[in-house]
């Protein structure tokens, strides 16, 4: 009687794990609106170089050259300013430009 007991309950036990029915699977697309950082583009003119090649002369001279005075003319040495602050400007610029959330710059 045991036997048979114990063999129904496998026969019920192994009957039941077959009959599981398969698992249901639902795919949906959802479409979720979220922000997108984009780079702001700055003014054509911050773009440019500060200074074109054809602007700036020769700066620096040898130390015993005629005219030189710290390692430059009086010439270059106004060169070399006028380029150190149209640099500083534009760094001013940059950082002006990039602390605000415009697209537009005012030139210098």
């Amino acid at each position: 009687m045991m036997r048979s007991a114990c063999g129904v309950a496998v026969v019920l036990v192994v009957s039941a794990c077959a009959s599981q029915p398969e698992p249901r699977v639902r795919t949906e697309t959802v479409t979720v609106e979220v922000p997108v950082y984009r780079k702001a583009t700055p003014p054509a003119w911050m773009l440019e170089p500060v200074v074109t090649p054809d602007d700036v002369g020769q700066i620096f001279v040898a130390p015993n050259a005629p005219d030189a005075v710290l390692g430059v003319t009086r010439d270059g040495l106004a060169q070399f300013y006028l380029l150190l602050d149209s640099s500083v400007s534009r760094l001013q610029a940059w950082r002006a430009w990039a602390a605000t959330d415009s697209t537009e710059g005012e030139e210098p």
